[in-house]
């Protein structure tokens, strides 16, 4: 099976990334915000006129906060967000959407915006499993406290991480996001 890419126009280039190159770009810590956001890259893409998006010129808001690494990450190498200072963190800016609560704080929402318009997109309830987001949620609280989790306890994350990953890569970006015009 041929891997998925995003296509992406800059500077009149053709650059065709895949989820593996993300993953390079990434290091490869945080897999399942990768998938997530490549995926909702595709559903925003197939909103737009062009088939052949121009990187610039684009927007981009995590309801994650800082705490959306490989998110960000996936948004930046493709869309250079955070490069042309169009990258929002402010979880507060989310608070009352209708989305999951994530662990870190924050919310699964995200937006995407360009001269073509602006997208919401809300990921859809029970994606991601109880276990996981339990597990992430106490890495959060004992790192806030100036803890850690237990060796065992991080190998289970990383496991995690990585078969949602897997997961999320299965699905379609519909079946994973509802998506709204947010002008």
């Amino acid at each position: 099976m041929e891997e998925e890419r995003i296509t992406i126009s800059d500077q009149g280039n053709i650059f065709d990334i895949s989820y593996q190159d993300v993953m390079k770009f990434h290091g490869g810590a945080y897999p399942a915000g990768v998938a997530l956001a490549f995926r909702a890259l595709q559903l925003v893409f197939a909103q737009l006129d062009d088939p052949v998006p121009k990187r610039g010129g684009w927007s981009f808001y995590s309801g994650l906060g800082i705490h959306g690494p490989g998110i960000i990450d996936c948004v930046e190498m493709v869309l250079r967000v955070k490069r042309d200072g169009m990258l929002l963190l402010e979880e507060s800016y989310c608070a009352g959407k209708n989305a999951p609560e994530a662990p870190g704080g924050g919310r699964y929402y995200f937006e995407f915006g360009n001269d073509q318009g602006r997208w919401a997109l809300f990921l859809k309830e029970n994606i991601l499993p109880a276990d996981f987001l339990k597990l992430s949620k106490k890495a959060h609280i004992l790192h806030g406290q100036g803890s850690d989790l237990t060796q065992e306890e991080w190998k289970s994350l990383r496991r995690m991480r990585s078969e949602l990953a897997e997961t999320i890569m299965r699905l379609s970006a519909r079946e994973l996001f509802l998506i709204k015009n947010a002008d």
